[in-house]
């Protein structure tokens, strides 16, 4: 087994509320004829090691648990308490025989600190059934089943500390029934799925963040920024906030925007309005917007990607990010990326990659998405020349925990 041959791919997880609770680790060998997601013992347990061996899987999860798929072999041999037992919950999978012996490893493990789940139930079984006092969430196989038997489940669940999480979300309609129906946690990536409504119009506050970034990029005057910001009044409270803070070592405190805007400096200020679209005005600010999570992800999975690729082209690395955080902007704002670019007035190559993934920057696009696909029949990652999976396995690591960190100090 060849470390080099596999991918590390993350999905989220998110409440009720659409906050972010944790995330699934996927492990996938590549090429074209291997379909199946693996649950080898020594791929996951080397993948695992291998992609967060200089930042840890506790940074590269960040304050999120983990699901871990195991296997019968997995969940029986010690390599699996190498993991930090606080931050992981162990997904035994249908394949698994719930043997006394298998059982006896649960309580085992459950005694370690690990959490555990069920994956991919549709009914409730006599085996299940004795398991349940030491299992902390169970999974449904939304396409496998009628509403009726998820809701079925919920009943039979109901009053226990078992959480419900239906897996394969691919709509909000289907988030929807799920909530109804009674379920707790959900995973997938509905929510970066854009919802189109003809004749939408956008929010006054997206409006002036839209044309900020436009100023933004067209370079313009520091004045004419100033005099965009001062029609938003809680984004130049937020942004004298944010430079006071950064600037708390300084002597002197920040006392107008145009003194904010010189001193953030207009890379970071375009960056600061780019991830606040995917914040400002959200009803519920009690945890980190799961689509703001994604494009920043993307966006400086991007920008490594771009460094390793051309170590000297700052631009491009630049573009890159910008690409990477502005491809989800149709899902946030659900509006087509065709109505919602032309007033920012960016780069041609920019908006061939948005638009049509094509160019550089929109195979490093398509290249990030797919990493999304992971338990997807469409995943078939392409790789830039000289980078192998544990190559790019690390450099996603890398900006997970740079996401993770964003989020934390914006929380």
């Amino acid at each position: 087994m060849d470390v080099n041959d596999f991918f590390l791919g993350r999905q989220p997880v998110v409440d009720r509320q659409q906050q972010l609770v944790g995330f699934e680790l996927l492990f996938r060998r590549g090429g074209q004829n291997t379909a199946e997601i693996t649950d080898d013992l020594s791929a996951t347990a080397t993948v695992i090691n291998h992609a967060c061996a200089d930042v840890g899987i506790k940074e590269v999860l960040g304050p999120y648990f983990g699901l871990i798929n195991v296997s019968a072999d997995l969940l029986l041999s010690d390599t699996i308490e190498l993991l930090p037992a606080e931050h992981i919950v162990l997904e035994i999978l249908e394949t698994v025989d719930l043997t006394p012996e298998v059982i006896a490893r649960c309580h085992h493990l459950r005694q370690q600190g690990f959490r555990l789940a069920l994956d991919d139930v549709i009914h409730l079984t006599p085996p299940m059934q004795a398991l349940l006092p030491l299992i902390s969430i169970m999974k449904l196989d939304i396409p496998a089943m009628s509403m009726e038997s998820v809701k079925q489940v919920c009943r039979e669940l109901a009053g226990s500390s078992i959480k419900v999480l239906a897996e394969k979300i691919d709509s909000a309609d289907q988030f929807l029934q799920c909530k109804e129906a009674g379920v707790s946690l959900f995973q997938g990536y509905y929510f970066a799925r854009p919802t189109i409504i003809s004749g939408k119009a956008t929010s006054p506050s997206e409006t002036t963040l839209l044309r900020l970034l436009g100023l933004m990029v067209g370079d313009a005057e520091t004045e004419e920024i100033e005099q965009c910001l001062k029609l938003s009044a809680d984004l130049s409270i937020n942004l004298m906030k944010m430079v006071n803070s950064v600037a708390s070592g300084l002597n002197y405190k920040i006392n107008s925007l145009h003194h904010a805007i010189t001193v953030l400096g207009r890379r970071q200020l375009q960056r600061w309005l780019q991830l606040l679209l995917y914040t400002h005005g959200r009803q519920d600010q009690s945890g980190p917007s799961p689509l703001m999570q994604l494009a920043s992800t993307r966006g400086r999975l991007m920008e490594l990607l771009a460094a390793r690729i051309s170590p000297a082209d700052k631009a491009m690395q630049e573009r890159a990010f910008t690409v990477g955080l502005l491809s989800l902007l149709d899902a946030l704002l659900n509006k087509p990326a065709i109505e919602l670019l032309p007033p920012l007035n960016l780069a041609d190559d920019i908006n061939q990659a948005l638009l049509d993934r094509s160019g550089p920057l929109g195979e490093l696009l398509q290249l990030v998405v797919q990493t999304e696909l992971i338990d997807s029949q469409q995943y078939c990652p392409i790789l830039p020349r000289g980078l192998n999976a544990a190559e790019f396995n690390q450099i996603q690591a890398e900006a997970l925990c740079w996401v993770n960190e964003l989020t934390a100090e914006m929380h």
